[in-house]
């Protein structure tokens, strides 16, 4: 027995490492994961609120797929709520104000755990109450014909599209920018609004493509092709302009809180992916 118990302390030793490294790592990707969820289910949900508003009509031949996709919101949701557990574990804010610098210090009337799961939890609701307006209302249009539908969806467009800005902020700032809390950009919810809808602007575009090839979507012309061609070149461009408007802003003023944020991405092999992107 005594002869095997080194060996045994040092197998426990082992997988107790690897344990503790793949929990560090999952919590990394699950912020990932569930911030490209988001990104989908928000920015489709975003592109539905953004039809009635401007009574586009060409998006109604294919409004389906947005809505559907919306529905990752749902997923989005339950994922958050699933994060906010793993807190301690992501966010080098959640440690004893001992051990933080002075700038996060300074930050925990914002970066405190319960206000930051109220916030989210707040995003939450409106995410699904938005989603279930949206998409309850156009189902019942199917089944009703009544244009009446149309006019309630269009009115409370420009009220979501309020809830959209604050909620897409708070959520960029609070589940991305405070894994690094000592750094700050002011226009870093612009920039993930831009990612975001890009992404719902590219998924939207393959399931359109998708279904048209499968005789789903007769209603679908070439004229619907282009135009989704058209947004989705402009908002790559919005989408690169965004980010090297950030990057020079940060570059000229060279503060040492801010400049550290892209120090940390431009060596090494970095610099290769910063010059292709």
């Amino acid at each position: 027995m005594k002869r095997y118990l080194p060996h045994s302390i040092g197998l426990a030793v082992m997988f107790a490492t690897l344990a503790y490294g793949l929990t560090q790592r999952f919590w990394f990707n699950w912020v990932f994961w569930t911030m490209f969820v988001v990104s989908l289910g928000l920015g489709s949900l975003f592109i539905v609120a953004i039809g009635h508003l401007l009574g586009a009509r060409w998006t109604i031949p294919m409004r389906r797929v947005p809505e559907r996709t919306a529905s990752l919101v749902l997923l989005a949701a339950a994922l958050l709520i699933f994060g906010l557990f793993g807190l301690t574990s992501i966010y080098p804010w959640t440690q004893p104000a001992q051990d933080l610098s002075h700038i996060v210090a300074d930050k925990t009337p914002w970066l405190n755990v319960p206000f930051f799961a109220i916030r989210t939890l707040l995003c939450i609701a409106a995410w699904v109450a938005s989603y279930k307006m949206f998409t309850g209302l156009s189902l019942q249009q199917d089944a009703s014909a009544d244009p009446r539908l149309t006019l309630r969806m269009r009115r409370y467009a420009p009220a979501f599209l309020a809830l959209f800005a604050v909620t897409l902020t708070v959520i960029a700032f609070d589940w991305i920018s405070s894994l690094e809390p000592e750094w700050y950009s002011d226009i870093f919810g612009v920039y993930f609004f831009a990612g975001l809808f890009l992404a719902a602007l590219a998924f939207t575009t393959l399931g359109v493509l998708r279904l048209k090839d499968q005789g789903r979507l007769p209603g679908v012309t070439g004229d619907h092709l282009h135009n989704l061609g058209v947004l989705m070149f402009a908002f790559t461009v919005f989408w690169s302009y965004i980010a090297f408007a950030q990057y020079m802003l940060i570059w000229y003023g060279n503060l040492p809180e801010e400049i550290v944020w892209y120090q940390q991405r431009i060596g090494g092999p970095w610099n290769a992916v910063v010059a292709i992107l």
